[in-house]
């Protein structure tokens, strides 16, 4: 199994930009939106056979089958098509790999997703499917 890491990206500022206009029902509307599309996530993370294991504000860890990584590319495009916000995965054997590759792709630009590569250095593999 993999593990993997989605976080939604920029949602702190769209809830920051609320918070200092006083909008509360813009931030409302920001966490429900972001809760739903989660949801979706998740479940479309159990249908395809893997496993959450944890659900935060703007994001999830679970495990997925390897040859199921186009599953990946569908939840990010999916939490955009739903929320307006992009997100950044991050996957490895490990989920402290995860971590190290979502670090290394929010520093690399967000909306994509890089896997952990044992090979020579550890140098994260970038795979970018999402942008068209």
């Amino acid at each position: 199994m993999l593990f993997f890491i989605m976080d939604g990206d920029d949602i702190g500022k769209g809830i920051e930009a609320s918070i200092l206009e006083e909008d509360i029902p813009g931030m409302i509307r920001i966490t429900e939106t972001i809760q739903s599309a989660l949801t979706e996530v998740v479940a479309v993370v159990g249908q395809s056979g893997g496993e959450v294991i944890y659900r935060g504000c703007d994001d999830i860890s679970g495990r997925i089958q390897p040859e199921r990584m186009d599953l990946l590319f569908q939840i990010i495009r999916l939490f955009k098509d739903r929320t307006g916000f992009s997100a950044t995965i991050g996957v490895g054997d490990s989920l402290h790999e995860a971590y190290l590759a979502l670090r290394f792709a929010k520093c690399r630009g967000k909306g994509q997703l890089h896997l952990w590569n044992h090979r020579g250095a550890r140098v994260p593999e970038i795979i970018d499917k999402t942008k068209p």
